[in-house]
Parts: C-alpha cells; sequence; structure tokens
C-alpha cells in the first residue's frame, strides 16, 4: 500500500474487500484454539491489528494549495475499504471479519478508512443491515450504504460476467471497481451540469464569466416557443461540455501514458503480466473512466420552474425572470422569488420533477457511453460531487431554481434543501431513477437526526426501516449525517470541542472543524429529518 502512494497519486487508493481478505487468516487463527477464552484473544487481537491498520491509513494527509481546499476541503487520502454483499458465486459474503471492522472503525471514529458496505436484500441479513445502521448512528456518518442488487446489476448491463460483477469493491468516494482487474479512473472528471443551464439561458455565454462558451443556441427571450425548445438548447450546451470533457480527458491520459506508468500498481492487478502493458496503456481486463455529473438536482427544479411558470401557467417570461437572476432575486424580484418556490421540486415526489431528472440521466447516458477512452474503454456516468457542490456554486450566478448566487449547489444526487418535510418523499423521488442508467453510481446525503424522545431500540428501528424501504424501491446508495443542525452551528463556534465530528460531506467523510466555511455552511442547510 505504502509503496502505492509512493508510486502514484495519494489519493483514493482502494483497499477492496477487506473483509474477504482477511476472514481465511482469523478463520484459520480460529482453528488453532480450543476454548471460549482463546477465540476471545483471538478476536481482541485482530481488532488491535485492523486498529493499527486504520491508523497508519490517517497518519499522512494530502498537501493541497489553498485553491483545492475551496473544492477538496477537509478531504484526507480517502482509502477506501468494502465489507459485506455477495460472493463470487452469489452467496452471502458478510463474515465474522465484516463485523469487526465495522466495530473497529465504530471504536476508532476516524475519517479514514472511507468505510463502505455492501448490502443484498435477500441474501444478507437483517440483522446485519441494522448493525450498518447502528454503526451509522454511533459514528454519525459512516459507512456508506450500497445497494449490492442495483450494483451488480448496473455492472452487468456494462457486459460484465456476473462473476466479477459480484467482487466489486468502492473506489474513492462511491465508484465501484472490480478488485484486481479494473482500471476505472472512476473521478476522471467532475461536470456541471448547471454551467450548460445558464450557458443556454445566455446563447452560450457563461454569466459570470462573461465568455463565449458553448455554442450559439438563441436568445432565451426571443428564440424558445416552447419548453422543448429550450430543453433542447440546454442539452446542446450539455452535451458541449460533455464532449469537450473527453477530449480533453484524453490528451491528459495519452500524457499520463507517456510521463507517468503505473508499474507498482500494474503488479498488483490481473491483467497486465498476461497482456505485457501497463495498467495506463490498457493493461487492465477491465478499462474505463468514470465521470461525476455534479449539480442534477439544481438543473430539475431550474426547468421545473420555466416549464410550469413560463410555459404552462404564463405566470413570469424570460426576460423577467434574467432580471431576477441578475438582481440575486433582490428587491421587488423576491416576487419572483415567491412564485419559483411554490413550484415542486425534486424529492417532493412530483412525478413530473423525477421523470425530467429520469430523461436527463438517459441522456447524459447516451452521450457518454459510447465514447471511448485513451485506453480503449467506456466512460460510465454517475452521480455524486465529492465537495464540487460548493466550489462549482462559487462560481455560479442565481438560478431558476430560486438558489441565490454563489451559494452551494445540492451535493450528490440529493433533493434540495426544502424539497419535502419528511425524508419519505425524498427517498421514493431518488430510488425511481433507474439504476442501470448511473454504472458509476450515485451519492444520497440525508441529514437525519434520532428524535430526542426515541430509545436507541426504537431510533434503530426508523433508521432500518429507512434502509430497507428505500433498497426494495431501488435505490443504489445512502450516506447519513447523524446530526443536528444546531450541533453543527455549535461546532463552528467552537470548534474546539468538536474536534472529533466526521461528517459526509458527498461521498468521502471529514472532520468538520478541519472544512472551510462555505462547506460548513452546506452541511448546516442541508434538510434535518427526525428519524
Amino acid at each position: 500500500m505504502s509503496a502505492c502512494m509512493w508510486r502514484t497519486a495519494n489519493s483514493a487508493l482502494s483497499i477492496g474487500r477487506l473483509d474477504q481478505i482477511l476472514q481465511p487468516l482469523l478463520a484459520k487463527e480460529m482453528a488453532r484454539v480450543k476454548t471460549d477464552k482463546g477465540r476471545e484473544e483471538v478476536v481482541k487481537r485482530t481488532i488491535e491489528l485492523v486498529g493499527s491498520f486504520f491508523l497508519k491509513l490517517n497518519d499522512h494527509d494530502p498537501l493541497m494549495p489553498s485553491v483545492g481546499n475551496k473544492l477538496f476541503g477537509g478531504s484526507s487520502s480517502d482509502d477506501t475499504v468494502t465489507v459485506g454483499g455477495v460472493t463470487r458465486e452469489g452467496e452471502n459474503a458478510v463474515n465474522d471479519m465484516s463485523y469487526i471492522i465495522l466495530k473497529t472503525a465504530e471504536m476508532l471514529c476516524f475519517q479514514d478508512p472511507n468505510l463502505n458496505a455492501r448490502y443484498y436484500e435477500g441474501i444478507n441479513s437483517p440483522e446485519y443491515l441494522r448493525r450498518l445502521a447502528e454503526v451509522n448512528i454511533n459514528m454519525v456518518a459512516s459507512p456508506s450504504i450500497h445497494n449490492d442488487k442495483a450494483m451488480i446489476d448496473a455492472l452487468v448491463h456494462q457486459d460484465i460476467p456476473i462473476e466479477d460483477a459480484r467482487d466489486w469493491g468502492v473506489t474513492g468516494c462511491v465508484e465501484p471497481t472490480i478488485v484486481g482487474r479494473h482500471y476505472g479512473h472512476t473521478n476522471c472528471m467532475l461536470v456541471n451540469m448547471v454551467a450548460a443551464l445558464e450557458m443556454a439561458l445566455n446563447n452560450g455565454v457563461h454569466p459570470v464569466m462573461g465568455d463565449l462558451i458553448g455554442p450559439r443556441t438563441g436568445e432565451a427571450a426571443a428564440d424558445f416557443s416552447t419548453y422543448e425548445d429550450f430543453l433542447a438548447a440546454y442539452k446542446t450546451q450539455l452535451k458541449y461540455l460533455c464532449d469537450m470533457s473527453v477530449e480533453i480527458n484524453n490528451y491528459l491520459g495519452k500524457s499520463h501514458q507517456f510521463i507517468h506508468p503505473t508499474p507498482v500498481l500494474s503488479a498488483m492487478s490481473t491483467g497486465p503480466m498476461e497482456n505485457g502493458k501497463d495498467l495506463i496503456d490498457g493493461g487492465a481486463m477491465y478499462n474505463t473512466s468514470g465521470v461525476a455529473m455534479v449539480s442534477l438536482t439544481d438543473v430539475v427544479d431550474s426547468l421545473m420552474v420555466i416549464k410550469k411558470l413560463i410555459y404552462e401557467q404564463k405566470a413570469l417570461d424570460f426576460p423577467a425572470l434574467l432580471d431576477a437572476l441578475a438582481r440575486d432575486f433582490e428587491g421587488d424580484a423576491n416576487v419572483v422569488h415567491a412564485r419559483v418556490n411554490r413550484i415542486p421540486k425534486f424529492g417532493s415526489g412530483d412525478e413530473e420533477a423525477i421523470s425530467i431528472a429520469q430523461d436527463l440521466i438517459d441522456f447524459c447516458y447516451d452521450v457518454y457511453i459510447p465514447q471511448k477512452n485513451y485506453r480503449g474503454g467506456a466512460y460510465w456516468p454517475g452521480f455524486w460531487s465529492i465537495s464540487y457542490h460548493v466550489g462549482f456554486g462559487m462560481l455560479s450566478g442565481a438560478l431558476p431554481s430560486g438558489r441565490k448566487r454563489g451559494k452551494a449547489f445540492t451535493p450528490g444526487l440529493t433533493p434540495a434543501p426544502g424539497s419535502a418535510e419528511q425524508v419519505l418523499p425524498n427517498i421514493r423521488s431518488v430510488a425511481a431513477l433507474n439504476h442501470l442508467k448511473m454504472p458509476n453510481n450515485i451519492a444520497f446525503n440525508v441529514k437525519l437526526a434520532p428524535h430526542a424522545g426515541d430509545s436507541h431500540s426504537k431510533t434503530l428501528d426508523y433508521f432500518s426501516s429507512y434502509l430497507q424501504s428505500y433498497f426494495e424501491l431501488g435505490g443504489m446508495q445512502w450516506q447519513f449525517n447523524v446530526l443536528t443542525t444546531d450541533m453543527l452551528k455549535d461546532a463552528m463556534d467552537h470548534p474546539e470541542d468538536y474536534r472529533w465530528l466526521i461528517v459526509r460531506i458527498s461521498g468521502y467523510n471529514a472532520y468538520f472543524v478541519k472544512l472551510n466555511r462555505n462547506m460548513q455552511e452546506e452541511l448546516i442547510e442541508r434538510t434535518e429529518f427526525l428519524s
């Protein structure tokens, strides 16, 4: 592991399915002892060894310039560990080491490793799911929990053989890679979907930058007689950005092939030796590149406003909307803001908002999947944002959704704050989206606080039920922040009392007090649901 960190970028190294790696060693140790006391000592020693390994993962942080802190604030090296799910044969993979790893993480409560748990309904036990909920409650923000069936189905849909698809582990934030056989480059680029919206509203000009970035698609005030006309302009701008992202990434990849081969990592993978190629030259069994589409929710909510207020209700026209955006909804433009806020948002359960979201997901899938990367593999789209929803938000003006200038976008595939008063409509909306079209996974962030009057057992009942319902509906991934808004505000005012507090951003953990202020405010502004 250390050699890989020295030789390659010290970021998002996937440790793989640690419970599957260590379980045979634990079983061998257990077979040597004959008494309960002896077995207890083996378990204690195993926890100590796993804890020492986790300490090693936390003994360094990547150096980052100040501008990087605005985009990756609080991020560590984000080494990832995966537990649970099913075996290559489709059998229950949850074992003793799964629980030992969870217990060790719970005891230490570190930001690293980025712990991810796979759960397969009907094969993994309800008790295991309940334990995952309990560890989340006790750790506040970990592990991230994945619907194993949905992820495996998405991988098989990309022509990964079923046995290999079942053997996936998380890389980086939430992204799937086939353990030991796959060079996925899962975060090769993050695409700002809002930028295309602003360019469509301004005939190819990005209003904050002031430059003509995309193609000329028409003046909003004069050239879009129907909602479909405007949607077509948006998709034209988005496709332009997507195509440019592929072109630039392929140039960078070819440069990488020339100046920075990866012999150490290649030696640890299946494929390079057999193919006589370094991983960076396409030596892996599977060669893909992963795209993160950032801020889908903000676009959907904006399109809903345009569709409803301008084209259907005719309560607004483009000149009035653009004027309100230019004034950041201040002054008399707050009347427009009030109208905007009455339009249903994605996450409210509104079927039209879900339909718009699915249409854009389908569009991104159709744009990226046919394109080839510099190693000959496909581009896989996903919907998560690391912390770029904050950085990109700083570079954006006010949006038709009602979001103010410079404010953070929504993280991952999470509904915007205020979309619903209860968490269930959020669950139904996100789970309704087709997981087969998101092979690079998603991040669904929920701030869910236990009710003060509930016992620990009652709280576990609620959390487990929410998870069960979400996965039964087809949802891919869920990550919690189990805390209150008041706690976060107090941590901002008294950081010396909260050095221990980890939070989930959009795929990775971070210590709250190490985040920049913009990222702290984004976490505070997320909707707090009571369990």
